[in-house]
């Protein structure tokens, strides 16, 4: 099992507004997309998935104006951390710490030239063997 459950896990939890890993497809207007990965354990090349990893997720809020950009970002955050605290993903195999957010930036504009506004988050959290 690769840091993509973790991922996923965290993708889950958002139910708002549409949610892309890795890659948005062109014709999204409103939306956030998770990029990030884990880092894994010294011990973790031999023991496989077996290793503790500490999972970073960096939230891009992308909309068309900046209070729009800041509404996908206010949604994300609420639903991984309503009220402020921190919800625990379920991954099979694994045990999760709650996530934290680690910081919170914009929006700006887009700087590709692409006429959108991009809200920042970074959340994170450690997943262990169960």
């Amino acid at each position: 099992m690769s840091s993509f459950a973790e991922m996923q896990a965290f993708a889950d939890l958002i139910t708002d507004v549409d949610v892309y890993l890795f890659e948005a497809p062109g014709e999204a207007t409103e939306y956030v997309l998770l990029l990030g990965g884990a880092t894994f354990d010294v011990q973790e090349r031999l023991t496989g998935s077996r290793g503790p990893r500490d999972v970073t997720v960096v939230a891009h809020a992308i909309a068309p104006r900046p209070r729009e950009a800041q509404w996908v970002a206010d949604q994300v955050d609420g639903a991984v951390r309503p009220a402020g605290v921190g919800v625990i993903p379920l991954v099979e195999g694994r045990e999760c710490d709650p996530i934290q957010r680690d910081a919170a930036l914009g929006p700006e504009r887009d700087d590709t030239g692409a006429p959108y506004w991009d809200a920042i988050q970074e959340y994170s959290f450690r997943s262990r063997p169960a």
